[in-house]
């Protein structure tokens, strides 16, 4: 491999020696003599020598250029090995423009093999990897593949914590893949029943919701269990209740949930009463307690609900009604609250979302380094050869005078 390949126009040079030795050769001039008893004979033989010795001088002078040309383009020596890998995903063999490009890599040698731990070879019924694509691109380094092409979706779900440089053998090509639909919910109410549809692309997933008299056949409608609720204020905090109790009265309107709210002076808590949640709305200090708590704590953040325990978050300002539709309190509050594992896990196996190819990886020397233990470079030989080469022709030019 040549690292800079520009400068091969140099080997242009290779016709000066060869220009200068065919000029060389032309007849001498001729002199008359009256006899020629008194000159001696050369053989044939040392004449033969002398043309032996301006042929290699030749080669020797173009055998410099070539090796100075090559020095410049900084050659390198690639030891790994030729296998060659194009790791597809599942499902991007069926995209209809990856199809010539997967029929040209298979005429140049590439073995098709699976996105999956492990890498099997190519099977369009696959089980699909939980692992990251930083977890597999890992794995893929310790393969020693020659030279790798992974096609996938680029499915922003699947980037996992610090980015990191793909190695130098490997390339990625990003697919993007259909926009898929799908039922999240779906939710009896009185008579009706009412449907959380999802729809995801590349660049967004959307819902809608919409009532029906019948669900689909495809899905049960389901009723999600009861969040239990304790509001704890005292008379100073009436007002910030009211607006949380608002909060939550439109969070169940809009997400169909069903909240069983107790309200509670903080004199008549008992920590041994069950609840999902607690709204600590109180000036007195927030009792320690293993269940969810939300306390409302004016201070300086970023955010208007911030998290600093694994059970334990603050609402960060001081609420009134204009805070409270200006900072999303409502949303705020439904994330928390309404969060369900079963759900949680639909809208990931059908999130269609890409990555931008400017954040999917790392852009350092990592991978080249990495890498730098199979591609050997060579420009130090061959400059140890020039020098070589260059002594035994100024001493043939010498011993000849040439």
């Amino acid at each position: 491999m040549l690292a800079n390949p520009i400068f091969l126009w140099s080997l242009l040079g290779l016709a000066v020696p060869i220009a200068i030795h065919l000029l060389s050769r032309k007849d001498g001039k001729v002199i008359k003599i009256g006899s020629l008893r008194h000159v001696t004979e050369t053989s044939t033989q040392q004449f033969k020598s002398l043309k032996l010795n301006e042929v290699v001088l030749l080669l020797l002078r173009c055998l410099l250029i070539l090796i100075l040309t090559l020095i410049m383009c900084d050659p390198s020596i690639n030891f790994e090995e030729s296998t060659k890998w194009v790791v597809l995903e599942k499902g991007v063999d069926k995209n209809k423009q990856i199809r010539p490009l997967l029929d040209s890599l298979e005429k140049m040698g590439y073995e098709k093999h699976s996105l999956s731990s492990g890498f099997p070879l190519w099977k369009e019924n696959y089980i699909s990897s939980n692992l990251s694509y930083g977890a597999l691109i890992n794995q893929l380094k310790e393969k020693n593949v020659g030279d790798v092409i992974i096609i996938y979706n680029q499915n922003i779900k699947k980037f996992l914590g610090k980015r990191i440089a793909l190695p130098a053998p490997i390339h990625t090509i990003s697919i993007e893949p259909e926009e898929k639909k799908f039922i999240l919910q779906a939710s009896p109410l009185h008579d009706s029943v009412f449907i959380w549809a999802g729809q995801s692309n590349a660049s967004a997933t959307r819902y809608s919701i919409y009532k029906t008299k019948q669900a689909p056949d495809t899905i049960t409608p389901t009723r999600l269990p009861v969040i239990k609720i304790k509001l704890i204020a005292d008379a100073s905090s009436q007002y910030e209740k009211k607006i949380i109790l608002a909060s939550l009265h439109a969070i169940e309107e809009l997400t169909f949930r069903t909240f069983q709210i107790s309200e509670i002076d903080p004199t008549h808590y008992n920590k041994t009463d069950s609840a999902q949640w607690i709204f600590w709305i109180s000036r007195q200090a927030t009792p320690e307690v293993s269940t969810n708590t939300i306390t409302l704590l004016p201070k300086s953040a970023n955010q208007l609900i911030e998290q600093t325990a694994y059970n334990r978050w603050f609402i960060t300002c001081k609420l009134n009604e204009d805070r409270a539709i200006q900072l999303n309190l409502t949303a705020s509050l439904a994330a928390l609250l309404t969060t369900n594992d079963t759900l949680k896990k639909v809208e990931q196996d059908n999130d269609q979302r890409m990555l931008p190819d400017q954040l999917a990886w790392s852009f350092t020397d990592a991978a080249v380094k990495n890498h730098s233990s199979s591609v050997k470079p060579i420009s130090s030989y061959l400059f140890l050869l020039f020098i070589l080469v260059l002594l035994l022709e100024r001493y043939l030019s010498f011993k000849r005078g040439q």
